[in-house]
């Protein structure tokens, strides 16, 4: 059933609440971070930023997605254009649709996608 599937809980999640992985060994190259910019700022975010909840910092750290979240940090049009999207949201597509930085799996589990 699809409401079973993870993807199905995505939520919005404030990226101050965000944190990278102190385990992530993969960099990317200068151009390559270019790309991926111009095809966020053209598409917005395709692909969540995937988070698992830290119980005890009260913060979410990224699984998956580290340098989609680095291009949203590094540049607030893309910041701007997520924050705005989030707030003209209607209560009922708020329940249909994404609400923020998020992750999918267990409930104490979020993708972070904003």
């Amino acid at each position: 059933m699809i409401s079973d599937q993870p993807i199905h809980q995505v939520e919005w999640i404030p990226i101050e609440k965000v944190h990278a992985n102190d385990y992530n060994p993969n960099s990317v190259a200068t151009q390559e971070m270019k790309l991926l910019y111009r095809s966020v700022k053209a598409d917005g975010y395709t692909q969540p930023v995937v988070t698992i909840y830290d119980e005890k910092k009260d913060r979410y750290v990224i699984v998956d997605g580290f340098h989609r979240y680095s291009i949203m940090r590094r540049f607030k049009d893309i910041y701007a254009s997520c924050e705005e999207a989030a707030l003209r949201r209607t209560p009922r597509q708020d329940h249909e649709r994404p609400h923020g930085f998020n992750s999918p799996a267990q409930p104490r589990q979020r993708q972070a996608l904003h």
